[in-house]
């Protein structure tokens, strides 16, 4: 299959659809002719209709690009699944093309523009902060007559439950937590985390469980714990445990180390683990990778960005 070129796009604005021609051929000797489309039944046949988006002639626009998943020998688009474990480019970003002309603002009675707007429209940057919605930590169901619920520590403050942890190194205990918790931990890019399982009492056919999550790989494990083991491949893990009552729960320790394998970012990728702030996207003069914005809260937050 060969795309040969793209239409006009549908609309004069906002997001549209443009055609283009896709067509079967054959090169010999270095030639190519078109042929008919049952010889390329074997290969994917690209989309004959792209998404598009108009350009600005002056002032901020968007720029629009299609993105697959290639082999290193064939030139026909893979499934997307098979580029999952490296950054997939920027489809869509800003541009800029200098100012427009300017313009008079007509006598009538003009929409106020919120501050938070203008300061926007002013820098081409992002504003971030994190809103706290119901706690993610649900309750144990109290013990009954014949269960013995293990006493919790004397100390509980501040809940572990729901909580992002920076610290290089430290303990998490989820012996004497709700139902469901789930707890972070991050680090710098550079680094990666070094989980052990120090002690662990789950009730697996009953469905409790303890699950880790790096961004690349989730791993959910039961059963004999005690002395696992585990590495993360990038910075950040996510811990989340589901109990069904009192008495269960896992002790874990982690420490954090210099990433020596190969690393899944960039140099110019930015990681953010503050609650709120400003941030524009990175840029890098190489064209073989793109820059991005890493953003984690703690799991009982929700993050909101702004443009």
């Amino acid at each position: 299959w060969k795309v040969w070129g793209t239409g006009p796009c549908s609309v004069t604005c906002n997001l549209g659809v443009a055609p283009r021609t896709v067509a079967c051929v054959q090169s010999v000797r270095g030639r190519e002719s078109a042929v008919h489309d049952v010889e390329c039944q074997a290969a994917v046949k690209p989309a004959s209709m792209v998404p598009c988006l108009c350009t600005a002639s002056c002032g901020y626009g968007i720029q629009s690009r299609a993105v697959s998943c290639m082999g290193p020998s064939s030139p026909v688009p893979l499934t997307p699944l098979l580029c999952m474990h490296m950054p997939k480019p920027i489809t869509i970003q800003g541009c800029n093309r200098g100012a427009c002309a300017a313009y008079t603002e007509p006598a009538a009675n003009p929409t106020p523009t919120p501050s938070a707007l203008t300061a926007a429209a002013a820098s081409p940057s992002i504003a971030v902060r994190t809103v706290a919605p119901p706690t993610t930590e649900d309750p144990l169901p109290p013990a009954t007559p014949n269960t013995t619920a293990a006493a919790p520590s004397a100390v509980q403050t501040p809940r572990l439950c729901g909580r992002l942890l920076l610290e290089e190194s430290g303990t998490v205990d989820l012996r004497h937590v709700g139902r469901r918790c789930m707890v972070a931990i991050g680090r710098p890019l550079d680094e990666v985390i070094h989980i052990q399982v120090e002690s662990a009492a789950l009730k697996c056919q009953q469905g409790e469980f303890v699950a880790f999550f790096d961004r690349l790989a989730f791993v959910r494990k039961c059963g004999q714990l005690r002395g696992v083991e585990l590495t993360t491949r990038t910075n950040m893990l996510l811990l989340r445990q589901v109990l069904l009552g009192p008495g269960s729960g896992v002790l874990l320790s982690y420490t954090s180390q210099k990433n020596s394998k190969t690393s899944h970012h960039q140099d110019c990728d930015i990681q953010l683990f503050s609650s709120s702030g400003v941030f524009e996207n990175p840029t890098t003069a190489s064209t073989n990778h793109t820059c991005r914005v890493l953003i984690n809260a703690p799991p009982s937050v929700k993050i909101q960005i702004q443009a």
